[in-house]
């Protein structure tokens, strides 16, 4: 079969292979083109087959997935250039690459039958034939076959008889791209983010030939506005031809923005004409067109509005003019230029009543609630009431105590048919769970209650536990039960925090950990109720987040918890976000700690390692960081991480020459890069253990690379920082046919799939060394008997809450506080050993805290060798005491 080389400059980039051998476990590795020597498989996996296009960013490939056969892919490869085929300069390029890497972060996070799949993105570095390593940019995504609305648009023309789409046919291109776009635009269903394309023109409309359904794509310019924040002004114009006026000026963008180029790309389906927006310049819209729907005809007219806020603010808005129908909820989609104004308790839940109001009567109350609005509200509003802070109610969807799924995608693709049951049976639960919160009604959280057993049931007798075993269902059926007590309107809450990422299980290690705590707790005499939260990798988000939880202005919180105080966190915060910060652009950036802690809310981090300063009259010291007081930690901190592995490396392995990657950007890869260095020198100040630097240049990536080809290196240190993990596996690849020995932080303790037998992490824990009680009940509840550290010690944070709560007549966030501050008396039991905080509230260094594993490939499915990523315990009792 004929395979193409993605090799920008190769001079002969077709290739025949056979079927056979290309489906071969050989070829995988070994299959490279001919006259360049570029691999020809991606990933393992993706093989390009013919060259479909180029555009100002990068080249398109028709290509075949190898683990199925049947399905074509496209593959995206960044390579951008000028109109005038010249490279672009730097400052360009490193635009482009931000916004390919953008591209690849929105479509992971869209979920649309008309938006094609994001299957993978990375990186791929390959050698030049003049030594240099040239790094190449992909992202595939499913194949879409067919054409785009303006190789239609040029094929229509092109016949003997040339003619322009109709009328008709332009009113449904408009309805289903206005479907599109209500979804992209609309925060309850892209966890909060209102994405703008930014480019909407013909040529980014494809056509299904198999459906005739019609598909947005190409999102490089995407632009992410979080509700409720303001809008950054800086905007790009990728085609002055169908661009809205405000792009041009590097105004505020809206989903207006997105109507104005849909808009003048319907008037070039209309006319034939590629440059609608000179064409209005020159002509008003009547003149230009004549169409016979009035409804049409209006809603163009709307659209093409030279202001952004004389235009419809949403799809649905167009939707409902194209219908002839009016929209009294329009003035709800709207972006406001700032936060909504704060609105009292009562107002809330009389909204909530409203929303449930059939249509007509919405629409009536609209009218009427407007008008005395206007008159009551600076009046009765102001001496009445004492409203909290503005909230955006977009965050309503990240908090939840049973109500909804935070990690819905765990088993809502399940194929099980009783995993399907099992799912469904949750949510079940989560709909009793919610009319119970409004109710109050001991019956629903009854119902819910049994609905989440049942679910847990089910997936426990799943043949050969094909199902899940979700944590969340566990907390969410601890919930239902307690809250049937007669104490539960006062009974206090913890908050969980867990990210909003579903790429990896981060967010089911925390929960398994909180949820193996419940299950050890009497439900008749509760101590406390359970809150998740969970946030996105955006900061202004998780600050935000933050805030609202100590400020216990949780929005649009039930009635039946209102009188539930938050007296803790359990956070998973990486330390970019937990400290503070002193930076040479901003000073004093401020962490989620230092949000917590003005509230005196303990925060407990099961996952932050990175060594604290305190310094309670500087703040912010210079070595550039610092931890609030109210953060308490379960982990052990870089200074023993680095400690270990600098025994291992120099007592055992009497290593002298070791490369430690790092990136200075990033706090947790800096604080451990240093630490480790520092400890190496003190053991053997002759031996050459060099930092070197990727930070966020490709610059410095390809160099600290280039660094590995030295021979004499006899180790490589890897600080990965939590971004880029593929680029850190990338580098284990290139060093593991030689003899090198790796070494990580606990950062690379997740499933590595590759054959390398020589890589060493330092962690806080391994089940091995957890007590036999904890690891039966893991294998019990999960299916898993070794589980990872970060389960371990947010099973220990929450154990620490329960210590906390436990016989304290006080409760109080002061009082809890004041318990975990008691160094000689406060202790909670732990999965390995008890939990107590030093001076400065990390974990005490004790026997046991702090030990080293690794990679074990021999046999990684073996419940008596390997932990959950394959990992196993290196025993040697000096190093695992401190």
């Amino acid at each position: 079969m004929e395979v193409y080389c993605t090799r920008p400059n190769c001079p002969n980039p077709e290739n025949t292979i056979s079927s056979e051998y290309l489906n071969s476990n050989n070829a995988k590795q070994e299959i490279y083109c001919a006259i360049c020597n570029m691999p020809l498989i991606l990933q393992e996996r993706f093989v390009a087959l013919s060259f479909l296009g180029s555009g100002g960013f990068g080249r398109t490939f028709k290509a075949q997935d190898l683990h199925f056969p049947y399905k074509k892919r496209v593959i995206k490869q960044l390579h951008p250039i000028t109109n005038h085929g010249q490279i672009l300069t730097s400052k360009d390029l490193k635009q482009r690459e931000e916004m390919f890497r953008k591209e690849a972060i929105t479509l992971e996070n869209l979920c649309h039958a008309r938006i094609p799949r994001l299957l993978d993105f990375f990186t791929k570095d390959v050698e030049a034939k003049t030594g240099h390593v040239q790094s190449f940019f992909y992202l595939v995504q499913d194949y879409i076959e067919g054409e785009n609305l303006d190789k239609e648009l040029n094929a229509r023309l092109s016949r003997p008889e040339p003619r322009k789409f109709l009328e008709n046919e332009v009113i449904n291109i408009l309805k289903e791209i206005l479907n599109i776009l209500k979804y992209i635009h609309n925060p309850d269903d892209t966890n909060g983010v209102i994405y703008i394309h930014r480019d909407i023109k013909p040529a980014n409309i494809m056509r299904s030939s198999t459906n005739n359904r019609l598909y947005l794509i190409d999102f490089g310019a995407v632009k992410q506005i979080l509700q409720g924040l303001e809008v950054e002004t800086t905007s790009i114009v990728l085609d002055s031809r169908f661009a809205p006026p405000e792009q041009f000026r590097g105004q505020k963008l809206s989903p207006a923005s997105d109507l104005y180029a849909t808009a003048t790309t319907c008037l070039c389906l209309l006319t034939g004409n590629k440059n609608p927006n000179q064409l209005l310049e020159e002509s008003s819209l009547r003149d230009i067109v004549t169409v016979s729907d009035q409804n049409f005809a209006k809603a163009l007219d709307m659209m093409l509005k030279h202001k952004s806020i004389n235009r419809p603010q949403s799809a649905q808005e167009v939707l409902n003019i194209l219908s002839g129908e009016p929209d009294p909820d329009s003035l709800a989609t709207q972006i406001p230029d700032s936060d909504p104004p704060p609105q009292p308790r009562m107002l809330s839940k009389f909204l909530d009543w409203v929303r449930q109001l059939p249509r007509r009567w919405r629409l009536i109350i609209s009218l009427g609630f407007s008008f005395l609005l206007g008159i009551a509200s600076t009046v009765a509003f102001t001496v009445i009431f004492s409203p909290k802070p503005s909230v955006p109610l977009h965050f309503a969807k990240y908090f939840s105590r049973g109500e909804e799924s935070l990690i819905a995608q765990l088993n809502a693709k399940a194929v099980d048919q009783s995993c399907k049951k099992a799912y469904n049976l949750k949510q079940e639960g989560m709909k009793a769970f919610k009319k119970a919160s409004l109710s109050g009604n001991n019956n629903d959280f009854q119902e819910a209650y049994s609905k989440f057993t049942e679910s847990i049931a089910m997936v426990r007798a799943s043949s050969q536990n094909s199902c899940i075993s979700d944590p969340e269902t566990f907390i969410y059926q601890y919930n239902s039960k307690v809250a049937q007590a007669t104490s539960a309107r006062n009974l206090p809450t913890i908050a969980v925090v867990i990210p909003n990422m579903p790429e990896d299980n981060i967010a089911l290690e925390i929960l398994r950990g909180v949820a193996q705590v419940l299950q050890e707790q009497d439900t008749n005499l509760p101590l406390f109720q359970i809150l998740l939260a969970s946030h996105n990798n955006i900061d202004q988000e998780v600050k935000k987040l933050a805030g609202l939880i100590s400020d216990q202005n949780i929005p649009e919180e039930f009635n039946y918890f209102n009188k539930s105080q938050i007296l803790g966190v359990i956070g998973r915060y990486t330390s970019k976000y937990l400290f503070n910060q002193n930076t040479s652009i901003q000073q004093n950036v401020e962490g989620v700690g230092e949000i917590y802690g003005k509230k005196q809310l303990v925060l407990i981090a099961p996952t932050s390692t990175v060594t604290r300063t305190i310094n309670s009259q500087l703040r912010i010291t210079n070595q550039g960081r610092y931890l609030h007081r109210y953060v308490f930690r379960t982990a052990y901190d870089d200074s023993i991480a680095a400690s270990n592995l600098s025994t291992y490396v120099w007592d055992d392995l009497k290593i002298n020459n070791v490369l430690i990657i790092y990136d200075s950007k990033d706090i947790y890869s800096q604080s451990l890069a240093v630490e480790f260095q520092s400890k190496l020198i003190d053991k053997n100040k002759e031996g050459n253990y060099d930092l070197c630097d990727v930070s966020a240049s490709i610059n410095n990536a390809l160099f600290c690379k280039n660094k590995l080809k030295n021979s004499e290196i006899q180790a490589l240190m890897l600080a990965a920082p939590n971004v880029n993990y593929n680029e850190y596996l990338d580098i284990i690849r290139r060093v593991t046919r030689r003899k090198v020995q790796i070494f990580a932080g606990d950062n690379l303790y997740k499933p590595i799939q590759i054959s390398a037998n020589k890589i060493t992490i330092a962690v806080s824990f391994h089940a091995d060394n957890a007590k036999k009680s904890f690891n039966d009940k893991t294998e019990e509840l999960w299916g898993i008997r070794k589980v990872s550290w970060r389960t371990m010690t947010s099973y220990d944070a929450a154990q620490v809450f329960v210590q906390a709560l436990k016989n304290n007549n006080n409760l109080t966030r002061q009082s809890i506080f004041n318990k975990l501050n008691d160094q000689e008396n406060f202790f909670a039991p732990g999965a390995t050993t008890e939990v107590r905080f030093d001076e400065n509230h990390d974990r005490k260094a004790v026997t046991d805290v702090g030990v080293l594993v690794q990679l074990n490939k021999s046999n990684p499915n073996s419940d008596d060798n390997s932990d959950e990523y394959g990992f196993t315990l290196w025993e040697r009792p000096e190093i695992n005491n401190p």
